[in-house]
């Protein structure tokens, strides 16, 4: 048994991650022979890393994703002639991360197959939910293939590959006109297929089946062997229409427990190339910690706790806090209020020997009290944590408001002598942890945030992130997550921040605007700066506030859903009859609502494309040519084709719409 592999490759930075060399050093002992291709250049020292398991390398430019590499690759860096020299031909590319299972056992198993090409995985047929009827057929999925020998001796072969220009297509065309169509294409012609990966269980009729390796890794990797997982699942946050998103964070628990692989090789590829919102949302980086600890504070860490006072009025409150640190760790106050650092002194007396003011100038507020301020203090530590005093004014100006604020940054930094030792704790255990930030307010109008942390500020942050010389995914499509100012971190995690030569008088004089200036930037800064230094953040909070926290949250999503269903009655109620655009799972969701409100559509919109090939329960379908123009309609669509429809509708002049869901779509009320 022969066997050649190509394993297509593309990094942005031109870096081979560990990843890669451990993934290769495995694949490498199940193949005569390996070819790597390389869509765009590497480092050069980096690419000397590939050379001890291929036997060439190629480099083209980057365009035509993995499928227009494989083509040019089988056509004319190899030739169709070498290729069918051997019995089997492994075509597979660097999207994923593994294996925590040897890849002889895959090979070794799939050896009893019949089959004339096969994968690891396999997705199901499927009328994609919310897809409006747009039909996905079964195949294999394309990131690990193996054709046989039977395959590749036949003309089929080298016509697949020569009658497709892969070139010009984006990904979503690649997924149809390539994946999917590759495994019709063969079947077609007589070739039978298989999967490394017997899953059919998970499947039901099409218009429930679904992507296994996107919303299910945990379970394949546990209970089927699946010996990789896709990085795509820490990408594309959380579908909570089909479950809770717990998958991928059980499946990254599972490969660290439970595997020899290391799992800081997939920590190392992450931090350089996903979103750090996606990460967080994906891997629920969110810690809940006892305010109680029997844990002795690690000898040989310096630790420190930063506050900054301005307020005469919150001296005594914030000191009640500070003095109850452990007396290991070093306590910084700061503040441009000469009374209020006395006041600290005699509050403190004896009581905290290891107790240090220092007076900064009144410009740049909290912000600029540690990263001016501090930016001589924080060098000496290991871990430090900064939180301020907080108040309230403008339209957020009742007393109240400010208070439950100022309760939350401190109770969730340094609410307890044993709740600090367990954020020292938390850190110790995760070494790619870099920074922890107490949760986002949601009372007052501070409730409107969610979903918007970026305000008016991106731009801004983005120009700070780029002098600092942070290169991380960033865009305004994800959110920031730690604002307020006040957080533990490590400090090498923000280190390009302390190097950055701030100044007091960077920063406006009061009065500070509400948002859009540089206070407002570098408080959104932090996270990126973590993860450009190779860590990534997380939200804490002690197991007291996470019980207010979780009710506040149910309140604020029951008064949401209210809020949105009223709306959209109205909308409905405005019109003599409606119709809903969709017939897959949101368009039942909204129906089985309708339902209980005995509110009856008169009919389901699909394209005119999909309208011969839909299968769904619901009636009567109509094609979107037929929908008579003036009637109400409702979209109930997934994210990715609310929006090429809403695009169509747009064209044909359609425009009195109404969104079950807001996918970020152009109307923001429906």
């Amino acid at each position: 048994m022969s066997r050649l592999g190509i394993f297509q490759m593309s990094d942005k930075d031109g870096i081979v991650e560990r990843y890669i060399t451990y993934l290769l050093a495995d694949l490498r002992k199940n193949l005569d022979q390996l070819v790597i291709v390389v869509n765009g250049t590497l480092q050069e020292d980096e690419a000397k890393k590939l050379e001890p398991y291929a036997e060439y390398i190629f480099y083209r430019k980057n365009v035509g994703f993995d499928a227009y590499a494989f083509q040019q690759t089988i056509l004319e860096f190899i030739g169709v002639d070498e290729i069918r020299r051997y019995d089997e031909l492994l075509l597979c590319n660097d999207t994923f991360y593994g294996p925590f299972y040897p890849f002889k056992s895959v090979f070794d198993e799939m050896a009893e197959s019949s089959a004339d090409f096969w994968g690891l995985t396999m997705h199901a047929a499927t009328t994609s939910v919310g897809s409006g009827c747009k039909r996905m057929q079964e195949h294999i999925q394309s990131y690990f293939v193996v054709y046989r020998k039977s395959v590749l001796l036949s003309n089929d072969f080298e016509l697949f590959w020569r009658n497709v220009n892969f070139k010009q297509y984006t990904f979503l065309e690649l997924v149809y006109d390539y994946e999917i169509r590759m495994t019709q294409y063969f079947a077609s012609k007589g070739f039978t297929y298989e999967a490394y990966v017997k899953d059919g269980a998970l499947n039901g009729s099409e218009e429930y089946n679904y992507n296994h390796y996107a919303f299910s890794p945990y379970l394949l990797i546990k209970k089927y062997k699946m010996p990789v997982i896709k990085r795509k699942v820490f990408m594309e946050g959380k579908n909570l229409g089909m479950s809770a998103g717990e998958e991928v964070e059980k499946a990254f628990l599972y490969i660290e427990r439970r595997t020899s692989y290391d799992i800081d090789m997939i920590w190392s590829d992450l931090l350089r190339k996903v979103n750090i919102t996606d990460i967080k949302n994906t891997l629920n980086l969110n810690y809940v910690l006892p305010v109680e600890s029997n844990y002795e504070l690690p000898p040989g860490k310096r630790i420190a706790v930063i506050a900054h006072i301005t307020y005469d009025d919150l001296i005594e409150d914030c000191m009640e806090y500070l003095l109850n640190i452990p007396e290991e760790i070093d306590l910084y106050v700061t503040s441009y209020k000469d009374n209020v650092l006395q006041r600290v002194k005699d509050i403190a007396e004896s009581k905290k020997a290891n107790l240090y003011t220092k007076q900064i100038i009144n410009r740049g507020r909290d912000v600029s009290a540690i990263f001016v301020g501090g930016r001589n203090i924080v060098p000496d530590y290991d871990y430090i944590c900064f939180v301020h005093d907080k108040k309230t004014s403008g339209n957020r100006g009742q007393y109240i408001t400010g208070a439950s604020f100022h309760d939350l940054v401190w109770e969730n930094t340094v609410g307890s002598k044993g709740y600090i030792k367990n954020v020292i704790q938390l850190f110790e255990n995760n070494p790619r942890l870099g920074l922890l930030s107490p949760p986002e307010p949601l009372h007052n109008n501070y409730s409107a945030i969610p979903g918007r942390e970026w305000l008016t500020n991106y731009k801004r942050t983005f120009r700070e992130m780029e002098r600092m010389g942070l290169n991380v995914p960033v865009g305004e499509h994800r959110q920031p997550y730690a604002l307020s100012t006040t957080f533990w971190f490590r400090r090498e995690a923000l280190r390009k921040v302390f190097e950055y030569p701030l100044r007091y008088e960077d920063f406006i004089e009061e009065p500070v605007p509400m948002d859009g200036e540089l206070n407002h930037a570098l408080e959104r800064v932090v996270i990126y700066a973590a993860q450009d230094a190779g860590y990534y953040s997380g939200i804490v909070m002690n197991s007291r506030y996470a019980s207010l926290n979780i009710q506040n949250l149910y309140l604020l999503v029951a008064r949401l859903n209210v809020k949105k269903m009223s709306r959209l009655w109205k909308y409905i109620a405005s019109k003599d009859s409606f119709y809903i655009y969709g017939a897959g799972g949101e368009a039942q969701i909204l129906k089985r609502q309708m339902d209980d409100m005995e509110i009856t559509p008169k009919g389901f919109v699909v394209s005119d494309s999909h309208f011969a090939t839909c299968k769904s329960e619901l009636e009567p379908i109509i094609k979107l040519s037929d929908f008579p123009k003036g009637e109400g309609l409702v979209i109930a669509l997934n994210r990715e084709n609310t929006k090429e429809v809403e695009k169509e509708l747009k064209k044909i002049g359609i425009t009195d719409v109404w969104y079950f869901n807001n996918w970020d779509t152009e109307e923001s009320d429906g």
